[in-house]
């Protein structure tokens, strides 16, 4: 059933009631905008405004989502005892300003994590009746694990002390080297670098063993059985999603330097820095289950990408360029500056880079 909310103040600009129905409204500033959750708290909490300028009492829906659809709302209208999951109704007399709480819960804590995950989120106010509007405000929430990088820390140095009481010395040194391994640096050749990546800086190879040790290869050097070449891979990946390899190749150079156990700030993971939500969704589309494997990353980047191509066709921008805003800023973002009369000049300047 509706929640209605009815503002006890008697019409404070003086509206004229008999004059022809005009309908307007705006929204207030959300208060606050950005938050973040202690490993202590399990919810935020925000309160926007509407403020009705027509001269017609009117009735208003509040709609909160998330792009990633990991958290769940509450809204609750001033003046009212319960509150509402989701989406609330509300009626504003003309002049008068009302107030809803809204309340956001992420559905799942991580346990375990290396940094804060931000949680995006909007709020919508649609004026219902015949002249039906809408206006969208954004919240940010950052929520952080219960076990950070510092209790992290604690718990690998435990591990390892462990580990030198048990294993055999020989063999623990066995394991440093392959942990070694592992940080090689990739190395682009001086004076050679353009916007097309060459092939000579691509001569990397990855094995598909447990550890994921990255080789650094001379371009004379022969391949070891079971490996395949970053070009192949990308060359062969790009034709199956009609891409160009090259962009390919620099954008993974671009998002993690081609560290396939590259982890961001925001628990992107990978070749190609793909969020876990992301993951999480098109893994299963293309068959893989491995994020940190290049092949299996890469994959799933490119069927996204290809999806967000045709996304942003579909809605009169086509082109690589903003493919790859929607990749890097997400399609969200970029949808809701679209719609706002924004363009090129608004994208933020690290995307636009």
């Amino acid at each position: 059933m509706p929640n209605w909310a009815y503002l006890e103040v008697i019409n404070p600009n003086g509206v004229d009631v008999e004059q022809s129905p005009y309908y307007d409204f705006s929204v207030g500033e959300l208060t606050p905008k950005q938050q973040t959750l202690s490993q202590f708290t399990q919810s935020g909490q925000v309160v926007i405004p509407i403020i009705n300028k027509g001269n017609r009492e009117t009735f208003f829906r509040l709609d909160g989502m998330d792009e990633e659809g990991n958290c769940s709302f509450e809204l609750q209208a001033q003046g009212e005892t319960v509150s509402l999951a989701r989406q609330v109704e509300l009626r504003v007399r003309p002049g008068e300003t009302a107030f809803v709480s809204v309340r956001i819960m992420p559905l799942s804590l991580r346990l375990v994590g290396l940094g804060k995950k931000t949680h995006f989120c909007t709020i919508t106010v649609t004026m219902l009746g015949e002249q039906p509007r809408q206006r969208t405000v954004l919240a940010q929430l950052q929520s952080t694990p219960l076990v950070g990088p510092g209790l992290m820390a604690l718990i690998t140095v435990c591990l390892l002390i462990l580990i030198g009481l048990t294993l055999p010395f020989d063999r623990l040194r066995t394991l440093q080297q392959a942990a070694n391994r592992t940080t090689t640096d990739f190395q682009v050749a001086q004076g050679d670098e353009t916007e097309e990546t060459s092939s000579a800086n691509l001569r990397v190879h990855y094995s598909k063993e447990a550890t994921h040790t990255i080789f650094v290869e001379n371009i004379a050097s022969k391949a070891d059985a079971g490996e395949m070449a970053y070009e192949e891979m990308f060359r062969e990946i790009a034709q199956k999603y009609d891409l160009d390899w090259r962009l390919l190749a620099q954008q993974a150079y671009r998002e993690s330097r081609l560290d396939p156990l590259d982890i961001g700030d925001a628990n992107e993971v990978g070749l190609m820095q793909i969020l876990p939500s992301t993951w999480s969704e098109w893994a299963p589309k293309v068959g893989v289950t491995d994020p940190f494997d290049p092949y299996s990353n890469t994959l799933v980047a490119a069927a996204y990408l290809a999806y967000l191509k045709e996304y942003c066709g579909s809605i009169g921008y086509p082109g690589d360029h903003w493919m790859l805003v929607a990749y890097n800023w997400g399609p969200h973002n970029l949808r809701q500056l679209l719609e706002s009369g924004g363009g090129w000049a608004q994208v933020p300047a690290e995307t636009r880079q």
